[in-house]
């Protein structure tokens, strides 16, 4: 465990050495590999890297919602608490309440069955213990906070007759209703128009504030990242590759993965004929390549690469896993 590695002030959250391993028939896979981040009141922490990588398995390790054959070790600190020691019923105490998710699709969130009142109320009545007209109230002033026009009618549609950026607004309100302390995003723009996606990022940041709430943001999209987040971890086949503030990530970036992550970022000054890639794909979890678990698509690998998984090092009080600063 590498804990005096992470980023200085008082966490909100602290995962230390988190590792997640799932058994199939065939396989042992080991998701999530001693990962260490933490995330503090008010701030924002993106998790940023490839499809495949492990960053929303670190985020259902963390809400508690991974399935039984999963295998979890390391800790998850929470207001002084290991969460990954809690009875179920202590978790979904805080689940929902204290820690909230928004997930990468509304459409398979949200319930098809039910009205979107019937899924906020049941929020309330949860956690709040709460029904009847005084939360019906609520809803409507909650809807109306996201920016859902004429939330009293709103309320009574199904989510199949809401836009895509208007189930987006609803996951955020369900998430938010109970201000929690901790807000976790997982992809929360994806499927949405980049017009869509400013309004969502806007309207998470601003209910971070009203509320103060610690946000873990999860995505790809390094563009993402620079609007919302203030620290930042890139994550590579189960590794934290680095970690730092996001105007180091942008202006000095230290791991090759995290330079070709922003150098395929499309920019108006720059013309080009085709857009950049990083060669190659993630490695499947069963069979991760020995050494560096980057270095069969690193431009810069150096021949120890292959061969000794490198150490997490400080360099100049950011956290870099990489053989070039060791």
């Amino acid at each position: 465990m590498e804990r005096g590695l992470l980023l200085p002030g008082s966490p909100l959250l602290e995962v230390n050495n988190l590792r997640v391993e799932f058994t199939t028939d065939r396989s042992k896979i080991l998701a999530v590999d001693g990962v260490d981040i933490s995330l503090e009141r008010g701030k924002t922490l993106g998790l940023v890297g490839e499809s495949g990588c492990g960053k929303s398995v670190t985020a259902l390790a963390v809400m508690g919602l991974l399935p039984r054959h999963a295998s979890i070790s390391g800790e998850v600190i929470f207001k002084d608490r290991n969460l990954l020691k809690l009875r179920r019923g202590e978790i979904v105490k805080i689940r929902g309440n204290q820690i909230s998710m928004i997930f990468q699709e509304p459409m398979t969130s949200l319930n098809p069955v039910f009205n979107i009142e019937y899924q906020l109320a049941e929020v309330f009545k949860l956690h709040r213990g709460k029904s009847g007209k005084e939360v019906r109230s609520e809803i409507v002033d909650l809807l109306r906070t996201v920016g859902i026009p004429n939330p009293e009618r709103r309320m009574k549609d199904y989510p199949h007759q809401l836009s895509g950026g208007m189930r987006q607004r609803v996951m955020i309100a369900m998430a938010m209703a109970c201000e929690p302390d901790i807000l976790i995003a997982d992809e929360p723009t994806t499927a949405l128009d980049v017009t869509i996606q400013a309004q969502i990022l806007e309207l998470m940041k601003e209910l971070q504030r009203i509320h103060d709430t610690g946000l873990l943001m999860i995505t790809h999209d390094l563009g993402v990242i620079a609007q919302v987040a203030e620290n930042v971890a890139v994550m590579y086949a189960g590794h934290i590759m680095e970690y730092s503030g996001v105007r180091d990530i942008f202006s000095d970036p230290l791991h090759p993965y995290t330079r070709g992550l922003l150098n395929t970022i499309p920019r108006i000054s720059k013309k080009r004929t085709r857009l950049e890639e990083i060669k190659g794909t993630v490695p499947h979890m069963s069979n991760v390549p020995p050494g560096c678990r980057f270095h069969e698509r690193c431009s810069e690998r150096l021949a120890r690469c292959s061969e000794e998984t490198p150490p997490l090092s400080n360099v100049n009080g950011r956290t870099v896993r990489c053989w070039l600063y060791k």
